[in-house]
């Protein structure tokens, strides 16, 4: 049976073809790992803490430029954030694969929520520029330290059948 298709006066005429449904195959693709939970959770995590992690360095930069008027403390800002990515990278990889990547990055996530806040008072009641890049700096340190930790996790998600 053809399914009915309506004209402007309301009357339904049958259709002279059938519908065919339209299915998204995702097997082989990209969009693939994102079917499986932990994949997603693992991802959604992610981009809250990289979005999270680029506002507050935005902020930072922001504030210290308040404060200080200079865009070169301003700039250090990300030299701070980033540099920690240089030199604890490798060392963060090396931890997480002696000691359990998990454990390594709820331990990082741990030191990142405690000196977040750290700033976060620091911010609001004693705002001292010096202060505000060594605790970038620390959470820089948090976010190298757990990165290759998070990467190799993503690639242990992704089904290598296809």
């Amino acid at each position: 049976m053809l399914p009915e298709v309506a004209c402007l006066s309301g009357r339904r005429y049958p259709s002279r073809t059938p519908r065919k449904k339209f299915i998204m195959r995702t097997e082989g693709t990209l969009w693939a790992p994102l079917h499986r939970e932990k994949s997603r959770s693992l991802w959604r995590g992610g981009g809250v803490f990289f979005m999270g992690t680029t506002m507050l360095n935005t902020a930072v930069a922001w504030q210290i430029l308040g404060l200080t008027g200079s865009p070169l403390m301003a700039a250090l800002v990300q030299t701070s954030a980033f540099l920690p990515m240089i030199l604890l990278s490798l060392p963060g990889g090396v931890w997480g694969g002696i000691g359990g990547r998990r454990k390594l990055m709820l331990l990082c996530y741990r030191a990142y929520a405690v000196f977040a806040g750290v700033l976060a008072i620091a911010a609001l009641f004693a705002p001292d520029p010096a202060l505000m890049l060594a605790v970038t700096f620390a959470l820089g340190s948090c976010a190298a330290v757990q990165a290759p930790a998070w990467n190799a996790s993503t690639v242990d998600e992704v089904d290598h059948k296809h």
